[in-house]
């Protein structure tokens, strides 16, 4: 009975079955297809910003190079790759805010790219960050040039806004020439006595 059973059902599925591994490798080559297009355009855009193509296909040294190349900080090469290290790290627990960080850290890697580009840095920004395969073929296969223009080291956030707004800066403060202690307003160091200079 079981047997008679299993012969009907398998008579039936046998198309589906067909179907459904047709499906899965149609999409594993189209996966394919956008993983070699993404690969060469990554390669053309590094060309394009006067480092050597094969830079873009190696893991974490091509982040390395794409945060050189868009004259960002070099710490958010660690905010890029936040999810990996978050997975090491903290065996997975923390991946998800870490992926958050790392979308930030990208964007802010892509406005400065889409400046150097020549690009409207907030749409460019934006589409590089989430449309990869698009902005970065647009960059690739279009007329646009990379120029070392400067940019500020914090993307879309001036340099200003944030030397201005952290506490305790140096900007202000004033040290002695005799032993480097830090004076106030007096007319003498208290630390070594030596008279200051106005």
């Amino acid at each position: 009975m079981n047997e008679i059973y299993f012969e009907e059902v398998s008579e039936h599925l046998i198309p589906f079955l067909g179907l459904a591994w047709f499906l899965i490798l149609f999409f594993l080559l189209i996966i394919l297809a956008l993983v070699i297009l993404f690969i060469v355009v990554r390669w053309i855009i590094f060309r394009k910003s006067g480092l050597e193509g094969w830079e873009s296909i190696i893991p974490f040294y091509s982040s390395w190079s794409l945060v050189k190349i868009s004259g960002i900080t070099w710490w958010f090469f660690f905010l890029i790759n936040a999810p990996f290290f978050a997975l090491i790290l903290t065996f997975g627990l923390l991946t998800p805010i870490a992926g958050m960080i790392a979308l930030v850290a990208a964007y802010f890697v892509h406005y400065n790219l889409a400046i150097k580009f020549g690009k409207e840095p907030i749409v460019y920004g934006l589409g590089l960050t989430f449309l990869p395969i698009v902005f970065y073929s647009i960059l690739a296969f279009g007329k646009s040039t990379y120029k070392d223009v400067k940019v500020s080291t914090y993307g879309p956030i001036n340099e200003n806004t944030i030397n201005n707004n952290i506490p305790n800066s140096n900007k202000n403060n004033k040290f002695c020439k005799n032993c480097g202690n830090q004076i106030d307003k007096s007319k003498f160091c208290s630390n070594c006595g030596t008279k200051i200079e106005k």
